[in-house]
């Protein structure tokens, strides 16, 4: 079945591939695939696989960065380029299981797992979707994973809202990602970008190499682990008032709590101890507007967060202090520079940097706070209740921690490496355990 061409694909040929985008083509390694998605929850409802094919046909069509595919490159010196991909196998790229049977894992986590520890290929299917039948209470789940190559992980959640039905008119609110620079237009305002960029890469080759860290080190399989875990959007928005910090650095101090716990659990000392953790944001507007290229918008800080037993109001302190200090030290604005320098690089430069900048050396874990949807979306008639975001690994670094608000709740997906961190479900708990002590914190505050 033909769809219709990729408009952001010139008609006069194949367009090369972005440095930003072809960052996750070249950090790919034998045990490690650069996808991102999602994992949606839907309510009880009866979801047909013929039916949701024939839906995802019809809308993928309105949705670019679905209708292309890579084209490998000519030669060793050239990039690979975007087509626009004329037969698509939506047999092939929809499918359906039902754990339990035809040889699948017997739960529904099982299958999540199977799913991501796949590789999605880029030049043959650069995106799957798959359904997953047997819930509980005839609950359905879907699974979606992209290759990072076609767009990051902000991508995919705004692409998932063009493939489902929005049942209100109403705002989408943020999460909180404070200091993303934005478009500038005079010359002023560039200077200023310019010289903030200048300090930026200062701070980042100060920065120095990540410290060690249990969670991370080789992978010696392709095996993924991913762990869902839902808290009420409205008690986390409670929470974060009530300490006087925004819900992405209160989530990022939680989970700084939480693998703090479950180091200590490993028997690993913690006191006194700092892990780096590597924060996406979004760099430039561009990615906000109708009509924006699809591709990669964000760019990385790093952040030093206290993991030791310390009270909750001072790791929370140091958290916000250091989101504070690296924004406006420019670092993301730096790092985005760094990605834009590259498209001057002859390919084998790019895939060399590539693998030099994306991995273990320079961060412990990936996390990244998305902004929130509020609307109510259905998939063929059924409520989607929930939507898990699903973060790619870098080389060497075992965890990569997603979280957004999707309606009524706030939703968080712990995407881990089976044998760097076997222990994804206890991280989970201790994360919960975490969040409760900061929400008892908040209400003694009043």
């Amino acid at each position: 079945m033909s769809i219709a061409a990729d408009p952001h694909v010139s008609p006069r040929g194949p367009v090369p591939i972005r440095a930003e985008d072809a960052l996750f083509l070249y950090a790919q390694t034998p045990f490690l695939c650069q996808q991102v998605g999602a994992v949606l929850a839907l309510k009880p409802a009866a979801v047909d696989v013929g039916q949701l094919r024939d839906a995802i046909r019809a809308r993928v069509r309105a949705v670019p960065e679905l209708g292309r595919r890579l084209e490998a490159a000519a030669g060793w010196w050239r990039r690979p380029c975007w087509v626009a991909d004329d037969d698509i196998d939506f047999t092939e790229r929809v499918r359906e299981v039902v754990p339990g049977e035809d040889g699948n894992p017997h739960t529904i986590c099982g299958v999540v797992d199977d799913f991501f520890s796949r590789w999605c290929d880029p030049y043959r299917t650069p995106w799957e979707i798959l359904l997953i039948r047997g819930g509980p209470d005839g609950r359905a789940t879907v699974a979606v994973k992209v290759h990072h190559a076609i767009g990051d992980s902000d991508t995919i959640i705004g692409t998932l809202t063009r493939l489902c039905d929005a049942e209100a008119d109403t705002v989408t609110t943020s999460a909180g990602q404070p200091g993303a620079p934005r478009t500038l237009g005079t010359a002023i305002q560039r200077t200023r970008m310019a010289a903030l960029a200048i300090r930026g890469l200062w701070h980042l080759a100060a920065a120095g190499v990540a410290p060690g860290v249990s969670v991370c080190g080789s992978f010696t399989s392709g095996r993924r682990r991913y762990v869902p875990v839902a808290l009420s959007a409205r008690d986390v928005a409670t929470t974060a008032r009530a300490l006087d910090t925004s819900i992405a650095d209160l989530l990022l101090t939680v989970i700084a709590d939480a693998l703090g716990r479950l180091l200590r659990a490993r028997g690993e000392g913690t006191t006194g101890r700092a892990l780096r953790i590597a924060v996406p944001r979004a760099w430039t507007a561009e990615s906000k507007t109708r009509g924006a290229r699809p591709g990669n918008r964000t760019a990385a800080v790093s952040l030093n967060v206290p993991i030791g037993p310390i009270d909750p109001a001072e790791r929370l302190s140091a958290v916000r202090g250091q989101v504070a200090s690296h924004v406006r030290q420019g670092e993301n604005t730096a790092a985005a520079l760094v990605l834009r320098a590259m498209n001057f690089l002859p390919p084998p430069l790019q895939r060399l940097a590539a693998m030099q900048l994306y991995q273990r050396r320079w961060f412990n874990l990936l996390v990244s706070v998305f902004p929130g949807v509020r609307r109510t979306y259905r998939l063929l008639g059924a409520r989607v209740e929930e939507v898990y975001p699903v973060l790619a690994l870098a080389d060497g670094v075992g965890l990569a921690i997603g979280a957004m608000t999707w309606g009524q709740s706030l939703s968080v997906g712990i995407l881990a490496d089976a044998a760097l961190v076997p222990d994804a479900d206890k991280l989970a708990a201790e994360f919960t355990c975490a969040f409760e002590e900061y929400q008892a914190a908040a209400a003694a505050r009043g």
